[in-house]
C-alpha cells in the first residue's frame, strides 16, 4: 500500500512540475513599453517586441504595441494583421482591455478610408466600453473619433 501511495505521489510530482513551469517573462514586451514611452528608437523597440513574439507568439498585448508602432510607421496591413491576432488571442488580465484592440483598429481602418469597418469596430469599443468599468473615461475618446468617421464620410 506505502508503494502504491508513493507511486502516485511521483506522479502528481511529475505532472506538477510539468505543468508548473515557470511561464515565459514579459521582458522584451516591458521593455520595448519603457522605449515606446521614452521616445526609443523605433527599431530597438521592433527588435524588443519580435523577441517577445518568437517567445510567445499568442501574446496578445505584444501584437497590440506593435501594431501602434506599425500604425505610427503608417504600416496598415501589418498593424491590421497584428490587431486581429491580439483579438483571437486576447484574454483577460493582460495589459490592454479588449476594447483598446478594437479602437485601434478602427483607427487603422480609419487612416486608409475603410470607413465602414471603422465604424463597425468603433462600435464594438464602445460597446465593450460599457462593460469595462475601469475604461469609462475613454467612452468619450471612442465616440468622438466614432463621430468624427462619420463626419467625415458625410463630406466625402
Amino acid at each position: 500500500m506505502k508503494n502504491y501511495l508513493l507511486i502516485i505521489l511521483l506522479l502528481c510530482a511529475g505532472a506538477y512540475n510539468g505543468y508548473g513551469q515557470k511561464q515565459p517573462s514579459d521582458y522584451h514586451l516591458q521593455k520595448a513599453i519603457d522605449l515606446m514611452q521614452n521616445n526609443g528608437d523605433e527599431k530597438e523597440v521592433m527588435e524588443c517586441l519580435d523577441q517577445q513574439l518568437q517567445e510567445t507568439p499568442d501574446n496578445a498585448d505584444a501584437r497590440v504595441v506593435r501594431a501602434t508602432l506599425y500604425l505610427k510607421q503608417k504600416k496598415y496591413g501589418n498593424a491590421l494583421s497584428d490587431m486581429n491576432l491580439a483579438i483571437k488571442y486576447y484574454k483577460k488580465g493582460g495589459i490592454f482591455p479588449k476594447y483598446t484592440i478594437y479602437w485601434g483598429r478602427a483607427r487603422a481602418y480609419y487612416d486608409m478610408e475603410d470607413f465602414d469597418k471603422a465604424l463597425a469596430d468603433y462600435d464594438t469599443a464602445y460597446k465593450l466600453v460599457l462593460k469595462d468599468k475601469k475604461g469609462t473615461t475613454d467612452i468619450y475618446d471612442i465616440l468622438y473619433d466614432n463621430t468624427s468617421v462619420k463626419i467625415y464620410r458625410a463630406k466625402s
